[in-house]
Formats: C-alpha cells, structure tokens, sequence
C-alpha cells in the first residue's frame, strides 16, 4: 500500500467486500449517501467491517456485538490476498462501536512491547493500536467471544472413561500414587512422579472453602505458557491472575466439581486461551484431576495435563 492514498471498503456479514464510496453499495444496502455516519451505522448494526488502508496504517472499525463472523473471515482472505498480513511496516488500529469492551489485559493503555495494543476512548467509542495484523486478528476474535459466546465455543471437555486402576499410560504411576496413598498429599513422593513421568505438565490448586476461592500453589516447567513471566507471578497467587476472566470462571466450575465431590476429572480438553502478548492460543489436551488433602487439612487439586495431537 506504500504511496496509495486512503482506500476505504465495507465487507458485509456474507463476507462481500464493497468500496464504500461506491453507488452499488448504496444500492445494494438502501443508502441514501455514502457518509461515514451511515457506513458506521451499517458496521454497528448489520455486522459489517468498516476497512481503509492507508500507506502505513489498516484501520478496522466494527461492532463486537453485532459482528458477523464471516465478516471477519472476509477481512482475514483481503488482507491475505493483498499480501498485507506479512507487512512488519503496517499498525493496525481498532475502533470498537457498540459500548464498552472487555479488555483482559491489565497493561491496556501503555505501550509496553512491539506487540502491545493501546487503548483510549474517543466519542465513547473504544480504539486500540496494535503492531501487528495477527495480534489484532486475534482481539477482534476474542470479543466476538465475549460478546458472542454462542459464536465461539472456546472451552470444551469431552469426559473420558476413568479408570483408577489404570496399570498402563501417561497417566498410570500418578494415579497408583494417589490410590495408594488415598488421596494423601506427599509432595516429596508426588514431585518426581510429577517431574519423571509427567514432564513437569502440572499446576497445583489449593482450594480455599471460607473464600470459595481457589489459589494457584505450584506450576510445573513443562506447561506451555506463551508468555514465560506468568509462570513466576502466578505461583502463589489466587487463580483470577489469570488474564483471560472466561478461562478462570470455566476453570472454577471444574476445580468446584472436584473439591465439592472429591472424585476425579478425566477429560480431552480443546481450549482457545487469551494471553495479551499472544492473543487467543489454542491447546488441545487430556486432563486429570486428582483432589489431595495434607497433613493440615487442606485441599489441594492436581491438574496433570498430556497434550494431543
């Protein structure tokens, strides 16, 4: 786009794409005109995008409530086609209708990284900047999900038939740990089945009964967590220090069913994690979840994890 003035398109819910100055849109949608005002009312009502291109810029404004998702696919095959989404050189700046959005990222407002968006409030609309076309695909798709839950199933757990006398698998010598020792929190003989047989793919709960709180007591080395110093500032704190608020309050729900019955969780998990560094990651695993009680009494919740294919 280097050297082209500003090109200004609007790519209807059926992923059409249209000059937005253009009598066929006029016609196709009933315009009377083609002014910005009715161009935005058609993105904050009928889940348009509104996109320009100008030589150093892509700016997309949209409605998270109303967004269509094929819209959104449309916009993902224009910038592809243009051979825009590899152009380290382009910012991409978001102006987000329809009221106030969720934002998970406790930095939002400063500009911290290359790849860190900014946020202001402009005529009660929210815009953000972000440095890279991937980064700011992936927040328009968050909050079609906040937004839109219905639209992106982002956590599913498939149950799977649990057998604690398992002899054999991933899985096996942590649940003979725990059946022999009744649920009986050791860590010195829980930390090397942890470290030997599970590559460390662990986080530890403690779950906290006058709080209905859970809080993160130990994360093990072999979790693929994209952003490496969250591993460090969530050991020992409550599990809300996750940044994506749908993931913990899913979380509570299947750390509640194991502390509240005191029986195991086996499951196949598909999950589309938010992380403001990275966006939305998608992991695909098993998980067990084995509750412990220790010497004092508490309740501890192993999550041990084996990734899928």
């Amino acid at each position: 786009m280097t050297g082209q003035t500003s090109t200004a398109r609007l790519i209807d819910g059926q992923g059409r794409i249209w000059d937005a100055r253009s009598s066929l849109l006029a016609h196709a949608f009933q315009l009377n005109d083609q002014c910005g005002d009715v161009i935005l009312q058609l993105v904050d009502t009928e889940g348009c995008i509104h996109l320009d291109l100008t030589a150093r810029r892509v700016n997309v404004a949209f409605n998270p409530r109303t967004l269509s998702p094929v819209a959104l696919c449309g916009l993902l095959y224009f910038l592809h086609d243009h051979r825009l989404h590899g152009n380290p050189n382009l910012a991409v700046c978001l102006t987000i209708l329809g009221g106030a959005a969720p934002n998970p990222d406790p930095d939002a407002g400063t500009d911290k990284g290359p790849d860190k968006g900014q946020s202001s409030r402009r005529n009660s609309r929210l815009v953000e900047l972000y440095r890279s076309i991937g980064l700011a695909a992936n927040r328009i798709q968050f909050l079609i999900g906040e937004s839109q839950p219905a639209t992106l199933q982002r956590f599913v757990a498939q149950p799977r038939a649990f057998n604690p006398f398992a002899r054999s698998g991933y899985f096996a010598p942590l649940l003979k740990l725990w059946r022999t020792s009744s649920g009986h929190y050791d860590r010195d003989a829980l930390r090397p089945v942890l470290r030997q047989n599970l590559k460390d793919r662990f986080c530890l709960i403690e779950y906290l009964p006058s709080r209905q709180n859970f809080q993160i007591a130990e994360i093990g080395s072999g979790l693929r967590i994209p952003t490496p110093r969250f591993t460090s500032q969530l050991a020992g704190a409550a599990l809300a220090g996750f940044p994506d608020d749908r993931y913990v309050n899913w979380l509570r729900t299947s750390f509640s069913k194991v502390a509240n019955t005191g029986d195991a969780g086996f499951e196949d998990i598909s999950a589309k994690i938010f992380w403001p560094e990275t966006g939305l990651v998608e992991r695909n695993y098993t998980r067990l979840l084995l509750p412990w009680t220790t010497a004092d009494n508490r309740k501890l919740i192993l999550s041990a994890n084996r990734p899928m294919a």
